[in-house]
């Protein structure tokens, strides 16, 4: 059983449904985003290198997170760091 599941007594799928039917936008990419806007908040407030901070947003490899970071906000994440107010 899935911690939705136990929470809810609602099977994945429902859970997946009524998520996405509620709020628009479905339960995988809700919790993508926030990874990433967590990422980018790492990238602007920390020292953090970019490798440690895309472990930290769920990505076993670098490269994923540097080829995922553009397509989220338009820029690479070492142009985030530099540049903070082009990400906000």
């Amino acid at each position: 059983m899935t911690g939705a599941t136990v929470l809810t007594g609602l099977d994945r799928n429902k859970v997946h449904i009524g998520f996405k039917h509620i709020f628009g936008i479905s339960l995988h990419d809700y919790c993508f985003d926030r990874r990433m806007q967590r990422a980018r908040q790492l990238l602007v407030e920390s020292s953090m290198s970019i490798a440690l901070i895309a472990g930290k947003a769920g990505f076993s490899e670098p490269t994923n997170f540097t080829a995922a970071f553009p397509k989220q906000f338009g820029l690479l994440p070492s142009d985030a760091r530099r540049s903070p107010q082009k990400v906000f």
